[in-house]
């Protein structure tokens, strides 16, 4: 990922300082790499119009975070678990990074040109709406979740890459 998750959580802990302020984002552009910070404004604007057009495209903050999350912080190569934990973790972080940045251009918006109303009705509550960072390890309430089925198959022999040798097993049998 681009963004370490200690960025993440040291700019988390100084937005209730900052009394939850409407420019808050700018002090987590402020925490990142020089070379990362026009990146990130860019990524953002990008989502932020997508959120905009969410009637049409369908793409939500929590849509646009699951898709954007991993790519941001990145996900590990360890065992599933560990792997799913820290992809629902970027997800919810990436989804309050986006809308703090809602709220930047919602703040940014000169009086004379409006910011769009999808835009301030995805913030309408902020900070309460967003997940507290104890259950970034769940999914979200209301998420669409999968039952995970066991697959068995009796083997001579255990093999130390299972996976591998799943893969050569023929669909026949």
């Amino acid at each position: 990922g681009v963004i370490a998750w200690e960025q993440y959580i040291r700019w988390r802990h100084l937005e209730p300082a900052n009394n939850f302020s409407k420019t808050e984002f700018s002090s987590f552009v402020s925490l990142l790499a020089p070379e990362l910070r026009s990146l990130m404004l860019t990524l953002f604007a990008l989502l932020a119009r997508l959120l905009a057009n969410s009637t049409s495209s369908g793409l939500t903050p929590p849509k646009l975070a699951s898709l954007f999350g991993p790519l941001l912080f990145g996900l590990p190569t360890h065992a599933f678990h560990a792997s799913y934990a820290a992809y629902l973790r970027s997800s919810h972080a990436t989804e309050h990074l986006l809308l703090a940045y809602v709220r930047l251009q919602i703040a940014q918006t000169p009086a004379s040109a409006p910011p769009p109303r999808r835009l301030i009705s995805w913030v309408q509550g902020y900070p309460a709406m967003l997940a507290p960072i104890d259950s970034f390890e769940r999914p979200r309430l209301g998420a669409k979740t999968r039952r995970v089925a066991s697959i068995r198959r009796n083997v001579r022999m255990y093999s130390l890459d299972l996976m591998r040798t799943c893969a050569s097993w023929s669909r026949g049998r």
